[in-house]
């Protein structure tokens, strides 16, 4: 298996962005994302790259990192 060395891999998995649509996809995604209170801004998802970029997190790798205001959690 070829590995490359020092190199990391992560990725910043985001939630849906703007929604188009009516009032009741709004109303889901509000349910969905319950930190986010509906669709996220792609600004949501910066600070998380940035840092995932940094030396702070040179421990970090093989990890998969929600962004989504808490759509992997909701049951909404």
């Amino acid at each position: 298996m070829a590995r490359a060395a020092n190199v990391p891999i992560v990725v910043a998995d985001n939630g849906p962005y703007e929604a188009q649509g009516d009032a009741a996809i709004l109303g889901y995604l509000s349910g969905k994302q319950p930190l986010a209170h509906g669709p996220m801004d792609p600004e949501d998802v910066t600070p998380t790259a940035l840092h995932l970029l940094s030396d702070e997190a040179r421990m970090i790798t093989g990890q998969v990192v929600a962004v989504d205001g808490g759509w992997a959690v909701s049951e909404g």
